[in-house]
């Protein structure tokens, strides 16, 4: 039995600052959010961001990743546009944003925490994602989770200049079950 090195726990405004400074340049800010926020990210932008988390029932949960040895904040996830009715969800503002805790097998830990409330406690049966092409870590723990690829949304934003694809991802419950 793999005993979880974390554990996912209601993101607050008193994590506010710890994620903005996870944050150092409009890039990361892209990659990590997509269009979600405004560099820099401000107190008021992450209210607003919040503010679904607040519907009952809630249409996205946010939560910060803490490491359970030191009780040390080392990430963030979302379950968001959530749909009760259709059954699923998406995983987003997925982020490792301790550098030091990355490439260490916490992202997989953090997508299979939100997979569990997703599929055990929310009863979904689908839940999806994008990340962008280029980052391969990410897809690479993405499919370890158990996500397959659907597809490709091409040229899906602008980073620095150059356009970069997106690719959808989605994994199922009972495809989930096996992993």
């Amino acid at each position: 039995m793999h005993i979880l090195k974390i554990e996912l726990r209601p993101f607050q405004r008193i994590d506010y600052q710890q994620l903005i400074d996870w944050i150092p340049d409009e890039a990361f800010m892209i990659q990590w959010a997509g269009a979600t926020f405004e560099y820099p990210v401000t107190f008021s932008q992450l209210d607003k961001y919040l503010f679904p988390t607040y519907n009952d029932p809630p249409n996205r949960f946010a939560y910060k990743v803490v490491r359970r040895k030191n009780n040390t904040t080392v990430g963030h996830i979302d379950i968001d546009s959530v749909s009760y009715s259709m059954r699923k969800a998406t995983l987003c503002r997925i982020l490792v944003g301790d550098p030091d805790m990355r490439g260490k097998g916490i992202g997989e830990e953090i997508v299979q925490s939100a997979l569990k409330i997703c599929f055990q406690q929310l009863n979904l049966h689908r839940v999806d994602l994008r990340v962008f092409a280029f980052n391969i870590s990410a897809i690479r723990c993405y499919k370890k989770a158990g996500f397959q690829i659907e597809g490709t949304f091409r040229d899906f934003v602008q980073i620095n200049g150059r356009y970069e694809d997106c690719l959808q991802m989605s994994i199922l419950e009972d495809e989930w079950n096996l992993s």
